[in-house]
Order: structure tokens, then C-alpha cells, then sequence
């Protein structure tokens, strides 16, 4: 008797460090977030591979019969817990207004060098006026805009004749130094394209306070909170969740954006861009992604949760 008991304990723990440490856990079958689990086989945030197929096939959405998974990048990375999913994050597409973001970031930059400053005026120009959002001058009546309105109605409006105001007063250079700041190559924005990795990465910078001061880098983020465009990663979340993003559209080849940063209990980025989809259809795929992403995350606010 007194070496059966031995001899069941020491079975029981053959078959616990089997089952641990050798066969593989039941959740490997679906497509995880990379984060840190214990042997006991808990982790705090994962998303079944049959979710994200669900907004990106015909079964979901007859309007994708056509869709090819190459069409779209997925980024998301936890700000506090280490966790990261990745799909296409490093192939190029079309920046569109995302490139709004590493602009506003340069423009900071200068600022907080002294060059110029919040209140600093750029007058506006014919040769400002571009086609699609252009909320400048029918919100307003000035001719003279300081550096405060244009980088809010950039942000929050995606507005196009900011854009060009700064980018003529500033040059293009202070896009390349917010890429390096940020850690960023400045050659993903060749021909006017970004990734999602490097999209996401400018959020992740602004929330860490890496190339800006506190004061500036939330500001930048109050900018990017409730914006004129809600319409995509926001469609589907919970009344009041609070979203830090920008958007991006082009028509030629169409190609439909979002990127932000979701104040979740366990904040993280998440940035979806989107290339030879239709509008509504490239909205419905990215509010979808959104919502299995955030019904997979701890729901109570963060506590430095940005109030508008």
C-alpha cells in the first residue's frame, strides 16, 4: 500500500506535465492573440480565428464574394497587456488621410522646439483648396488660421486644406522626422502609402509619450475623439466607449482606413485598412473586426480614459 501511493502520485504528475508541457492547449486551434499565458492555460485576451473570418467572408456579407484576405490589414497591440494580432501588417497601401497623422505629430514636433507654436497663423491660399473634405473655410470665415485649428479640423474633420496649409508652411520633412521619432521608417511612406504596423505604431507613440510631451500628445488624441467620421471602427461599439482615431479614404483605388487607440479597460490599438472595397461595404467590414476585437477585451473603462 505504501508504494502504491507513491507510485499514483508520481503517474499523476506524468500525465499533468504531458498535458502541459507537450500536448498542445485546445485554444491553439483558433488564431490567438500573442500574449503571456500561465500552465494553468488562462490568458486574459483571445480571438477565435472563426470571429475575424465572420466579417470578412461571404457567409457574413455577400457584398465580399469577391474579396480576397490580401485586401485587408489587421493590427492590434495591447498598450498595457503584451498582446498583438497581425494580418498583412507590413504590406503597403494607400495612406490616404491616415498620413494626416505623422503631419500633426512633425507639426508638434516643431512646436515643441520652439520654432512655432499653437497660436502661430498661416494664411490661406487658392492653391490650399483640394477635393473632398475641405471643412476649413465653410465653418469659418478667416483667410488667417492658427496652428490649433488646423491641426483640430485635420484630426477630427480629416480636413484637406489644413493638411495643405501645413504641409506648405512646414515641408514634407516633418513627416519623415515624426516616422523617425516614432521609431518608423521614413520610407513606408513612399508614394503616399503607410502600413498598418506603422499606422498603429503613431498611435502607440502618442499614448507613451514617446516623441511628444504629455500636454501634446493628448491633445493630439482630444483631437482624434469624437470626430465627424464615426462611421467605421466606432459603428459598433457600446454607446459611450471612448476612440481616439483617423480615418482614411481614397477613391482611386479605393481604399478605406481606420486606426485608433480603444480606452478599454486594457487599452489597445487597432488599426484596419481596407484596399478595393466599396465605402459601405469596407465600413461594415472594419465596424465587424472592431467589435469581435472589443466583445474579446475586459469592458470596465480605463481609468485614464480621455473625457472629450
Amino acid at each position: 500500500m505504501k508504494l502504491i501511493i507513491p507510485a499514483v502520485f508520481i503517474s499523476l504528475l506524468i500525465i499533468v506535465f504531458i498535458a502541459v508541457f507537450i500536448l498542445p492547449p485546445p485554444y491553439t486551434l483558433t488564431k490567438t492573440l500573442k500574449i503571456p499565458i500561465n500552465y494553468f492555460g488562462l490568458i486574459s485576451l483571445k480571438i477565435p480565428e472563426e470571429k475575424i473570418e465572420r466579417a470578412l467572408t461571404p457567409k457574413f456579407n455577400p457584398n465580399l464574394k469577391d474579396f480576397s484576405g490580401n485586401n485587408i490589414a489587421i493590427y492590434v497591440k495591447g498598450l498595457e497587456k503584451n498582446f498583438v494580432y497581425e494580418q498583412n501588417t507590413k504590406q503597403s497601401f494607400n495612406a490616404a488621410s491616415l498620413y494626416k497623422i505623422p503631419l500633426a505629430i512633425g507639426t508638434m514636433f516643431k512646436i515643441e522646439s520652439g520654432e512655432i507654436n499653437l497660436n502661430t497663423t498661416y494664411k490661406y491660399y487658392e492653391e490650399d483648396l483640394e477635393e473632398g473634405t475641405s471643412f476649413l473655410l465653410t465653418e469659418t470665415d478667416k483667410e488667417n488660421f492658427d496652428i490649433r485649428t488646423l491641426l483640430f479640423f485635420m484630426l477630427n474633420k480629416s480636413d484637406n486644406i489644413s493638411k495643405n496649409i501645413l504641409l506648405r508652411n512646414l515641408g514634407k520633412e516633418v513627416v519623415n522626422e515624426a516616422a523617425l521619432k516614432c521609431g518608423i521608417s521614413p520610407s513606408v511612406h513612399l508614394q503616399n502609402n503607410i502600413t498598418a504596423e506603422a499606422a498603429g505604431t503613431y498611435f502607440e507613440c502618442l499614448y507613451s509619450n514617446k516623441a511628444l510631451s504629455e500636454t501634446n500628445s493628448k491633445l493630439l488624441l482630444d483631437f482624434m475623439t469624437n470626430t465627424y467620421f464615426e462611421n467605421r471602427l466606432t459603428n459598433k461599439l457600446p454607446f459611450g466607449t471612448v476612440v481616439a482615431h483617423k480615418i482614411g479614404s481614397w477613391f482611386d483605388p479605393a481604399s478605406y482606413h481606420d486606426c485608433g487607440i480603444v480606452f478599454a479597460k486594457d487599452p489597445y490599438v487597432i488599426c484596419v485598412l481596407t484596399q478595393g472595397l466599396d465605402g459601405q461595404t469596407a465600413e461594415e467590414v472594419i465596424g465587424e473586426i472592431s467589435k469581435e476585437v472589443y466583445e474579446s477585451t475586459p469592458k470596465t473603462p480605463h481609468p485614464d480614459t480621455i473625457i472629450p
